[in-house]
């Protein structure tokens, strides 16, 4: 059992300290549970009809950069600034939420995103460090299978594809790389087009194309497109002002990117594959 319940709401000062911390990521469950990771590397857990009942679970020992459940709800996974990645099993007991925590083989340095394959089997478990490295977890036991090696920068963004059989990497250099999920082998890299820190990283049409954002694209709003199987430049998508937020929606021959602007508009773009039959 590694948590407690509390008696007053994250946010309230502490004994020991002097300031409220600050909720810096958050994620919901499917199941309606709600997390919130803080500055200070704690985890707040709330559940409950109305969420009204929240436990503390024991804390990171540094700020929290991730945090995300898997769709039932069954695991939660957190990783944090000093290259911690932990999973949570989540249990319900007599509508309490009773969990047991699995430490995972730790990076070097900050943890920036964690993957988790919940409808493929083997499971498996994806995190990406500014330590340069990747690493691949078993998702049952947590074990690590490989530490992957290719980036020549912090990593920022990982990305998987829609059949799950590939995960794409972006690190602080604008290198993206292509590996085999479950064996951790490289597939591909793509050519850089720019030096900066990939921001966005997604596939894109049942994952026949990738894309990119980095935050040295001209006014950094410009999405660059990759051929996935060939990992050839294709094409580049051009804003008005500075992208600031992007995302897709799922889909096999076309997706819809709707990208967030600068100027405090909404851009929808729809990429599609060109018909081979076509004249």
């Amino acid at each position: 059992m590694c948590s407690q319940e509390q008696s007053s709401p994250p946010g309230s000062q502490g004994p020991n300290d002097s300031s409220p911390a600050d909720i810096c990521h958050c994620a919901i469950s499917n199941t309606g549970l709600v997390v919130g990771g803080t500055g200070r590397g704690e985890l707040y857990l709330w559940y409950g009809e109305k969420h009204n009942r929240f436990k503390l679970l024991k804390r990171h020992q540094s700020l929290i950069t991730f945090c995300e459940f898997l769709p039932d709800g069954s695991r939660l996974l957190t990783a944090d600034m000093d290259g911690y990645v932990t999973m949570w099993q989540l249990l319900y007991v007599n509508d309490n939420v009773e969990v047991n925590r699995i430490l995972l083989a730790s990076h070097k340095d900050s943890v920036e995103q964690v993957c988790f394959y919940p409808n493929v089997e083997p499971r498996r478990i994806i995190s990406c460090s500014s330590d340069k490295n990747l690493h691949l977890y078993d998702g049952q036991s947590g074990e690590v299978i490989k530490k992957m090696k290719g980036h020549s920068g912090a990593v920022m963004k990982l990305a998987v594809s829609f059949d799950r059989n590939v995960i794409a990497s972006g690190d602080e250099r604008g290198q993206v790389i292509l590996w085999d999920t479950f064996t951790g082998v490289i597939k591909n890299k793509f050519p850089h087009v720019n030096e900066g820190i990939i921001q966005y990283l997604q596939f894109l049409c049942d994952s026949s194309f990738t894309c990119t954002l980095d935050n040295n694209s001209c006014a950094g709003n410009v999405i660059h497109v990759y051929d996935t199987l060939t990992g050839s430049y294709v094409s580049y998508l051009t804003m008005p002002t500075k992208i600031i937020a992007v995302s897709a929606s799922s889909g096999t021959e076309q997706t819809w990117l709707l990208c967030g602007t600068q100027d405090e508009s909404v851009k929808f773009v729809k990429v599609h594959k060109l018909d081979k039959n076509a004249t």
